[in-house]
C-alpha cells in the first residue's frame, strides 16, 4: 500500500495534498489516493478492507529516506 501511496504523491495533485496537509499520513491516504489507484494494483477499497497501520505514520517524500 506504500507504494500505491508513494504514486500517488509523486503526481501534481498529489503533491499539492502533501504541501497542503503538512504530514501526509494515512488518515489522508484514506482521504486522498483515489480507489482506481488501489484498485489498478489490486487492494480492494479501504473502507472494505481491514489493514492495521499507524494512521500518524508520516508518508511524505520529505520524510521518507527512500525516496
Amino acid at each position: 500500500m506504500r507504494s500505491e501511496v508513494k504514486q500517488y504523491l509523486l503526481t501534481p495533485e498529489g503533491r499539492d495534498i502533501a504541501e497542503e496537509t503538512g504530514d501526509f499520513n494515512w488518515g489522508d491516504a484514506l482521504m486522498y489516493v483515489p480507489s482506481e489507484l488501489w484498485l489498478k494494483h489490486g487492494v480492494l477499497p479501504l473502507e472494505a478492507a481491514e489493514v492495521e497501520v499507524s494512521q500518524d505514520e508520516v508518508l511524505s517524500p520529505d520524510c521518507d529516506e527512500d525516496w
